[in-house]
C-alpha cells in the first residue's frame, strides 16, 4: 500500500492505450469540469468540449510540475470565441488541479493588482490563504511521517510502528496521540476563523512543540476546561499517550534543521499545529513579519505532501498601463520567485493575445505557450452532425495531442467509423463522442489497432 504521507511521486500513465498512441481514453472526459448550463445537444456539446480543453491543459501543467522544470507556462485565450468560454476553461483548470489526486498539486490564484508591489510576499499570503486547515494538516502529518523514517534511536518508541498506524488509519492514530481524539473542524474553522490569536512578537523564536500547552482535542485548550461541562472535564482527563511528549520533542529538534529552510513563523506554526490546533497554526502563518523570507520554507513544507505548487497569475490587463520601471520591477520579481521556489512551483500566466503580445519578446521566449482551442464551441451542432467532413475535422481536433486548430488525422478511427457513430447518435455530436468513448474502451480490451466502421457497427 502506498502511504498517504510518503513524499509525493509521479503518477504512472495507463499503458493499455499505447496501441493508439494515447495515454488514456481521449473521449473519457468529465464534463462536470466545465460550468456550462443547459441540457440540449448544443449545451452539452459546448460543455464537453470545454471540459476536454480543461483536462488537456491541466494534464500539461501537471506534467510540468512533476518534471520540476523551471519553466513558465502561458495559457493564451482563444479570441475566436466569447470571453465566457475562455473563463470557463481557465477557472475549470484551477478546479481540476485542486481536486486532482495523482498528482497532488496545490494551485494558488494570483491576481496581479493584488501582488504588484511585492510578488513573492503576495504569493506567500495567497498560499497561506489556500492552505485551509485540512491541507495544512496533510502537509504537517507528511512532515512528521517522513521525519520519523529517519528517527532511529532519537525517539524512545517504535517509529516504524507509529508510521504503520498512521498508514492504517490515514493519520487518525496521530490525532489520538496529539489530541486524545480524532481531529475534526467545524465548518467555521474550515473556511473561516472564529477566535483570535495573539500577535507574534517581532523576532520571536519558535518554541518546540513540547514547550507549548497541549490541547486535548481540536477545539478546547486545558486552560478553558473550567468553563466546560463536567462530562467534558472527565473526557479531557483521559490518559495521555506516552509517545506524545517524546514525539513533540523530536519534531521540535527537526524543525530547526537549516537544510529545510523553514522560517521562524513556519516553525512556530508547525509547533502550534502539533501541540494545539491547525486553525491557530494557520493564523500564525498569516502574521509573518517578512512573508517573502518565509516563502521558500513554506513551499518546501507544502511539497512534503503535494507534488508541487502551481501559481496561476491572472488579471494582467494593467500591464499595458505599466511604466517601464514598473515592468522591469514586475519581471524581476517573477525571476526572483522562480529562484525562491527552487523548481517546486510552476508559474502559469493567463491572458488574451493582446496582453501576451505586449510583453517583451525575450520574456515570451522563456515561456511555453499553451493556446486554448475552443472554436468548435461556436459551431452549429447541426452542421457538425450532418456534414461528415466537418465532423471528421472536429474528431481530429479532439484527438490532436496539443489541440491544434488544423489537425490532419483521426486515427485510430476512420471516416466510416465517424459516419457510423453519428448515424447511431442521430447526428448528435455530443452523443457520438460518448459512443466513441465506449468504442475505444472495447477496442483496447480486444487489442484492435484500428477501430473501423465495421467494428463500430457491431460494438456500439
Amino acid at each position: 500500500m502506498t502511504s498517504l504521507f510518503q513524499p509525493p511521486a509521479a503518477s504512472t500513465p495507463h499503458d493499455d492505450y499505447k496501441i493508439y498512441g494515447f495515454s488514456g481514453n481521449p473521449f473519457a472526459v468529465d464534463e462536470t469540469l466545465a460550468t456550462i448550463g443547459g441540457d440540449d445537444d448544443a449545451d452539452r456539446f459546448k460543455r464537453i468540449y470545454c471540459a476536454r480543453e480543461i483536462a488537456r491543459l491541466a494534464a500539461r501543467i501537471q506534467e510540468e510540475a512533476l518534471a520540476g522544470a523551471q519553466r513558465r507556462l502561458w495559457l493564451k485565450e482563444d479570441e475566436t470565441v466569447p470571453k465566457r468560454y475562455n473563463n470557463v476553461v481557465t477557472t475549470g483548470v484551477f478546479r481540476a488541479l485542486l481536486t486532482a489526486e495523482a498528482p497532488r498539486l496545490l494551485p494558488v490564484y494570483v491576481p496581479v493588482p493584488q501582488v504588484f508591489k511585492d510578488l513573492s510576499g503576495g504569493v506567500y499570503n495567497l498560499l497561506v490563504d489556500r492552505l485551509l486547515p485540512r491541507y495544512l494538516k496533510n502537509a504537517t502529518y507528511a512532515f512528521v511521517y517522513q521525519e520519523l523514517a529517519q528517527a532511529g534511536s532519537e525517539v524512545p518508541f517504535d517509529a516504524a510502528g507509529l508510521r504503520a498506524e498512521m498508514d492504517a488509519t490515514r493519520g487518525v492514530a496521530l490525532d489520538m496521540i496529539l489530541y486524545g481524539r480524532e481531529f475534526a473542524l467545524t465548518e467555521a474553522e474550515e473556511y473561516g476563523v472564529e477566535e483570535e490569536v495573539e500577535e507574534i512578537a517581532s523576532g520571536e523564536v519558535a518554541s518546540s512543540p513540547a514547550e507549548q500547552a497541549p490541547r486535548n482535542d481540536g477545539t478546547t485548550r486545558p486552560e478553558d476546561e473550567a468553563t466546560q461541562p463536567e462530562e467534558a472535564i472527565e473526557e479531557a482527563e483521559a490518559p495521555v499517550d506516552d509517545r506524545r511528549q517524546p514525539l513533540l520533542e523530536f519534531i521540535g529538534t527537526r524543525l530547526n534543521d537549516e537544510a529545510f529552510g523553514f522560517g521562524p513563523t513556519l516553525r512556530l506554526a508547525i509547533s502550534t499545529a502539533l501541540a494545539d490546533n491547525f486553525v491557530r497554526a494557520r493564523m500564525i502563518l498569516e502574521q509573518a513579519d517578512r512573508p517573502k523570507d518565509e516563502l521558500l520554507g513554506l513551499i518546501r513544507f507544502a511539497s512534503r505532501y503535494y507534488n508541487g505548487v502551481v501559481v496561476l497569475i491572472d488579471q494582467l490587463d494593467p500591464w499595458t498601463q505599466f511604466t517601464e520601471p514598473d515592468r522591469i520591477k514586475f519581471l524581476s520579481s517573477l525571476h526572483e520567485f522562480d529562484l525562491i521556489s527552487g523548481g517546486r512551483a510552476v508559474t502559469v500566466m493567463l491572458s488574451n493575445k493582446f496582453i501576451y503580445d505586449s510583453f517583451d519578446a525575450r520574456f515570451r521566449d522563456q515561456c511555453v505557450t499553451l493556446p486554448l482551442h475552443l472554436s468548435w464551441v461556436t459551431r452549429s451542432v447541426e452542421e457538425i452532425g450532418r456534414d461528415r467532413a466537418v465532423a471528421g475535422r472536429m474528431f481530429a481536433a479532439w484527438l490532436a495531442p496539443a489541440g491544434t486548430a488544423e489537425p490532419e488525422t483521426i486515427a485510430p478511427l476512420t471516416a466510416e467509423t465517424i459516419d457510423v457513430l453519428l448515424t447511431k447518435a442521430q447526428d448528435s455530436p455530443y452523443i457520438a463522442l460518448e459512443l466513441a468513448r465506449e468504442l475505444v474502451e472495447r477496442g483496447r480490451a480486444q487489442g484492435r489497432l484500428t477501430l473501423d466502421g465495421a467494428f463500430a457497427s457491431q460494438t456500439v
